[in-house]
């Protein structure tokens, strides 16, 4: 029997060599039993305590969390990158920008008097924060390893 592949499939096996599949795969199943472990906690705190933050935030939570996992392990493991980028510099840029833009928008919700907790829950003031998260641990993760990378290259004894 041929075996068919899916368009998504032909598309990672072009871009993303076996090694950072096999690392993207493993992460993405963690993801998702961080992901599930998550909305259960959540949904039993609702059960026995009430509601934890407001909905938005509550949203922006279960969902960063997970996905700021995905990308800093996955970048950990040289799996978030395509082998067909040739520079990762462009993309930096634009994470960092997004991030600190979202991260610049909590500030100064703060600053205008906006407060993390309200009513016993967490604010919509958090909203930007946990969309910033993924963004700059990200770009903190790649440049940690690649300075890390670096340092190890300078360690190796020359032959």
């Amino acid at each position: 029997m041929a075996e068919t592949k899916s368009k998504l499939d032909s598309y990672y096996s072009k871009h993303y060599d076996e090694r950072q599949l096999i690392s993207r795969y493993r992460i993405s199943f963690e993801t998702m039993w961080l992901t599930l472990i998550l909305i259960f906690i959540s949904g039993m705190f609702k059960v026995f305590y009430g509601p934890w933050a407001a909905d938005n935030t509550e949203m922006m939570v279960l969902l960063s969390l997970p996905t700021t996992y995905f990308a800093v392990r996955a970048v950990w493991k040289g799996a978030y990158f395509s082998i067909q980028q040739k520079s990762y510099t462009w993309t930096i840029v634009s994470f960092t920008f997004v991030g600190l833009l979202n991260l610049a928008a909590f500030i100064i919700s703060i600053i205008n008097g906006g407060t993390v907790i309200e009513n016993g829950i967490l604010s919509e003031n958090l909203f930007q924060f946990f969309l910033a998260l993924p963004f700059l641990a990200l770009v903190i993760t790649y440049a940690v390893k690649k300075i890390m990378s670096k340092n190890e290259e300078d360690e190796e004894p020359d032959e």
